[in-house]
């Protein structure tokens, strides 16, 4: 079933029965009876656990607003991109984005340290001692979020606890829901449907707060000088962000290597669509080298 077909469902309104309090046996029964059912499903629990790693090759859309001018209306623009991500269990992600235009995005974390590589000539300078931790915090929920979402699995070390989450009403429909948290502040939401496949991901990342967006720095050619010296002065306040609200539509399910796999993701944030991903193939355990994700 299509994305567009839970939007539809999205829009009309989630009706979940919450479990208030510490959960019964029973309730910690049916989650975990909810996700047998789903693993089963998309591919068996032995094969599932046998995942050491995985490569995925991606059509993106984006559709971020754009504005320009002090006083003007935000319009929309599309954006598209080929994405490849790879995964080294337990810990290790790296997101590769190749756009129209430039050089490509690389970004990703390597156990505690962030991944993440800057144009040519672009001097960095991050004067918050806290930025990598957190950066790396972000990057390890992004990679818990695939692995939850694609393999129903997590690694031990990010301490993932599956509970009941009750049931999710969407047009005359029922939906099992599984909460699952976890380490660095992870929470999230699965939706089951009749099939027991998921079928949508819920989520809030944390507030975060981050330096100003670095610029870079012009030097003088004859000269190892900068063209323009800093001024010296009180350190801007960092940038405080808001929690986004985050639902992917997981859709279009086909198998490679015996394993059913959501082969289009919609991404909508506070209501609206932000990307739309056609995910080209998964390769399920391929080689790759760890030196691939050291921090850049």
């Amino acid at each position: 079933m299509r994305g567009r077909t839970y939007r539809a469902h999205v829009a009309v309104g989630l009706v979940v029965a919450w479990c208030a309090g510490t959960l019964a046996p029973a309730a910690q029964d049916r989650a975990q009876e909810v996700l047998a059912r789903a693993r089963e499903a998309i591919g068996g629990q032995a094969r599932l656990a046998a995942v050491t790693s995985l490569s995925v090759k991606v059509s993106s859309v984006r559709t971020p607003l754009v504005v320009i001018g002090a006083g003007k209306k935000p319009t929309v623009r599309r954006v598209t991109s080929d994405l490849e991500i790879q995964i080294l269990l337990p810990d290790k992600l790296l997101i590769t984005r190749r756009g129209p235009l430039g050089s490509p995005q690389v970004d990703g974390v390597n156990g505690a340290r962030p991944i993440f590589i800057t144009g040519p000539n672009v001097q960095v300078v991050i004067r918050d001692p806290d930025f990598f931790a957190r950066m790396a915090a972000t990057r390890r929920r992004q990679l818990l979020r695939y692995l939850v979402a694609w393999l129903l699995v997590a690694p031990e070390s990010y301490a993932v606890r599956f509970s009941d989450g009750g049931v999710a009403a969407a047009e005359g429909k029922e939906l099992n829901v599984v909460e699952v948290n976890g380490a660095d502040d992870f929470a999230a939401r699965l939706f089951f449907d009749g099939q027991s496949r998921p079928v949508m991901i819920t989520y809030q990342d944390p507030p975060t707060s981050a330096p100003p967006t670095p610029a870079p720095e012009a030097k003088n050619r004859d000269a190892d000088q900068p063209l323009f010296k800093t001024l010296e002065g009180p350190t801007p306040p960092p940038t405080v962000t808001r929690p986004r609200s985050v639902r992917v539509l997981l859709a279009d399910y086909r198998a490679d290597v015996g394993i059913l796999f959501p082969h289009s993701m919609t991404f909508e944030s506070d209501g609206q669509v932000t990307e739309t991903w056609e995910i080209k193939r998964f390769t399920v355990n391929p080689t790759l080298d760890p030196r691939l994700f050291e921090p850049r």
